[in-house]
């Protein structure tokens, strides 16, 4: 993370509450807990980990204002007046009903806030599944505040907030005992059947959870409100920062083979959740490249993938490593925990490269996969935006023509949308999207490095992109479901009855992949079909025509969820591998964090967290204008 100290003439008060309060429930925290840290946090000696510890509890003071007051679908209890919608939640377990005739039991409890943080922070156990049941079921659930945070680039104004179900989904004997992986099941109404299951991949350099997940929880809500039940697993890791010691220090094929027996699961258990069976793969960033493993080798087990800015072609990452193109320092130590090797000792021919090389497998027979949309940033220094044109170009029958960096930016446009050949697949880049540019934690200008989606107008298109994302997946999964249907319906071979008529419930209306944008104003776009570049012109949430990053302010809001409230102000711990982030805990990079969670200088969180109050306070002040409204 880049800070750059501005003149600021004032200390907020607010600020300094928070402060204190955090070292009050740091102190207690220290004290009830110390058994729990005693070896391995010797305070007096280890100045950072203690600012470490500061640092989330300050974070997790800090970071309730970004919590959107969610609503929830309906659960039931039992009266002697009949079955009737159940009131608030209690703290516990609260037996309810699922259904409005009170024959689905389930049990349902919220998380706290703090409890929460507290385990967002255990980077040990977070993703373990050791304690949790190994078969689906749906008695109960959870709330979790992973879901409500409204850091994203796309508001979750309007949205439910979704319950929580976590499994056990894998157990494998490593050299170092009994790997446990964790799946969580995200739906919006745990009665509703009829939906369509999603498998959401994590990002973190295949190296971490933390805030890659928390990336992913964010996004949860733009998923399930299309109609998705979402499974989103944990799986193991490549080194040890994270995880337990049986989880770590995997190679890549171990990972991508976790990816491979989540989907197993979610196919054997999905109708157990009233979701279909063909399930749609996401992933942001190193979940990207796992769902495109799940692309490329199960093709014909997944409706669709959608890859929000993935590593797809290790072959091309190598190239340009051999030929001093490119000098990401992160992005470099990422690739040598892969390959095994550093730069110098690269083999183009030698795994893990060529099995992770997804074009070129996809290039001979593009019309054997399914459509793909992808969303990456144009500024995304640590994965190239050549990732991804590389892939459309494959889907597309020619991988060169995609065009390439100069021209896009040429074009002067804030957004280039690709068609990638005849299979509905498209690509959105962004031109000011940095890496993880889905999300927007503030647009401050004091702290424009905590917006990789860009500028205000970049920030809608990028909103605009991620709903059409949801929407597209939702439509083309419904269209593979009517498709599945029709070949399923008994005919006669020999003498086919045209006249045989299919159920009234059935509806075979042919559904238009071709997904637009409502409610926004419009904004000049750029529309390709790939290799030959045309303008078109799409709309984003607010955008005016022929914006670009020279005039964009800090009063550029997001009016996307059409309530005239300015969201973008947003905060958030900065925290590497924010979102899907893959940022690693030492190395800088452009627009990118330093330091692991909060773990950074204490100067710079104390930094952080005063030039950001005042958005606190203005988001304050909007909600309470709002809720006046």
């Amino acid at each position: 993370m880049r800070f750059y100290f501005r003149p600021f003439s004032f200390v907020p008060v607010a600020l300094v509450r928070s402060f204190i309060a955090a070292l009050v429930a740091l102190s207690g925290s220290l004290f009830l807990h110390s058994h729990v840290h005693a070896q391995e946090l010797p305070f007096l000696e280890n100045r950072e980990a203690l600012q470490t510890l500061l640092g989330n509890a300050l974070a997790c003071r800090i970071s309730e204002e970004l919590l959107e007051d969610l609503p929830r679908s309906s659960l039931y209890t039992s009266t002697p007046e009949g079955c009737v919608e159940a009131g608030a939640l209690a703290s516990g377990e609260n037996d309810r009903f699922a259904d409005a005739a009170c024959q689905q039991p389930v049990s349902v409890s919220e998380i706290p806030q703090q409890a929460f943080c507290a385990e967002a922070f255990n980077t040990l156990e977070l993703g373990d599944g050791a304690n949790l049941r190994t078969a689906a079921a749906h008695d109960q659930w959870t709330l979790s505040p992973g879901n409500q945070y409204d850091v994203g680039a796309a508001s979750l104004s309007g949205l439910n907030q979704p319950y929580v179900q976590r499994v056990n989904y894998k157990q494998v004997e490593t050299a170092e005992g009994i790997c446990n992986l964790e799946m969580r099941i995200y739906k919006n109404s745990i009665a509703e059947t009829g939906l369509k299951s999603l498998v959401a991949l994590h990002g973190g350099s295949w190296r971490a959870r933390g805030f890659g997940f928390f990336g992913l929880e964010m996004t949860v809500p733009q998923l399930t409100a299309q109609g998705f039940v979402v499974f989103a697993p944990f799986y193991r890791l490549i080194d040890d920062r994270e995880g337990t010691a049986a989880c770590n220090n995997a190679d890549i094929a171990a990972v991508a083979s976790d990816a491979a027996d989540a989907l197993d699961w979610v196919q054997t258990n999905a109708a157990a959740y009233g979701a279909s069976d063909l399930p749609t793969v996401f992933g942001q960033s190193a979940g990207g490249h796992l769902a495109a493993s799940l692309l490329v080798n199960r093709p014909d087990e997944i409706a669709s993938a959608v890859l929000f800015y993935p590593p797809t072609d290790f072959t091309e990452f190598g190239l340009r490593i051999l030929d001093g193109s490119y000098t990401n320092e992160q992005g470099l130590g990422i690739l040598e925990s892969v390959l095994g090797v550093g730069p110098e000792g690269i083999d183009l021919s030698q795994s893990p490269i060529p099995e992770n090389t997804f074009p070129a497998q996809i290039l001979p027979a593009p019309q054997n996969f399914p459509p793909v949309f992808m969303l990456h940033g144009l500024a995304d220094e640590l994965v190239e935006a050549t990732q991804s044109t590389r892939l459309c170009g494959a889907l597309a029958g020619d991988i060169a023509s995609a065009g390439d960096r100069a021209s896009w930016l040429a074009s002067g446009e804030l957004r280039i949308i690709l068609d990638c050949g005849e299979q509905g697949s498209e690509l959105h880049l962004v031109r000011e999207g940095d890496h993880a540019l889905d999300v927007c934690l503030t647009s401050n200008i004091f702290l424009s490095d905590l917006c990789p989606s860009g500028t205000g107008s970049s920030r809608q298109l990028v909103a605009d992109s991620v709903r059409t994302a949801a929407a597209w997946a939702a439509d083309v999964a419904d269209q593979r479901a009517a498709e599945s249907l029709i070949a399923t319906i008994p005919q006669s071979q020999d003498n086919p009855d045209p006249d045989t008529e299919l159920p009234a419930s059935t509806d075979l209306t042919p559904v238009d992949t071709s997904v637009g944008t409502t409610d926004i104003a419009s904004d000049e776009d750029l529309s390709t079909t790939v290799g030959e570049i045309g303008s078109d012109v799409n709309t984003a949430d607010g955008a005016e025509n022929g914006s670009n990053s020279e005039t964009e302010t800090a009063t550029e809001t997001d009016s996307s969820d059409g309530s005239g409230v300015d969201d973008s102000d947003a905060l958030v711990e900065p925290v590497d591998e924010v979102a899907g982030g893959d940022v690693s805990e030492s190395a800088p990079t452009s627009g990118g964090s330093s330091g692991s969670g909060a773990s950074g200088p204490l100067f710079h969180l104390l930094l952080v967290s005063f030039l950001l109050c005042g958005s606190i306070r203005h988001r304050r002040a909007r909600r309470q204008l709002a809720s006046n409204v």
